[in-house]
């Protein structure tokens, strides 16, 4: 995820983004610059956490969290659990 102070670029000199690549790990960039693309904080950071590190959060939901990725097109959505009960 980008900050608009802070542009991160998932392959920096990162090990783990080679091995996450080399693996065929789907995995989501959410860049600040994107209209399209965001993160609901406000709703995510509502949810109680099962556990809490420094720059951590382990989050787990009643409901499945439904991802869909399209990785030929770069695209993606996570639904949150409360839009997804009911359905398929």
């Amino acid at each position: 995820t980008s900050f608009q102070d802070l542009a991160v670029v998932p392959s920096q000199g990162s090990h783990l983004f080679q091995i996450i690549t080399s693996f065929m790990i789907g995995y989501f960039t959410v860049s600040s610059l994107q209209a399209d693309d965001f993160v609901d904080w406000d709703w995510l950071l509502k949810q109680e956490p099962v556990e809490s590190k420094t720059f951590t959060k382990h989050i787990r939901f009643k409901h499945p969290v439904i991802i869909k990725m399209n990785g030929h097109e770069n695209k993606g959505i996570i639904i949150k659990p409360e839009k997804n009960i009911g359905t398929r």
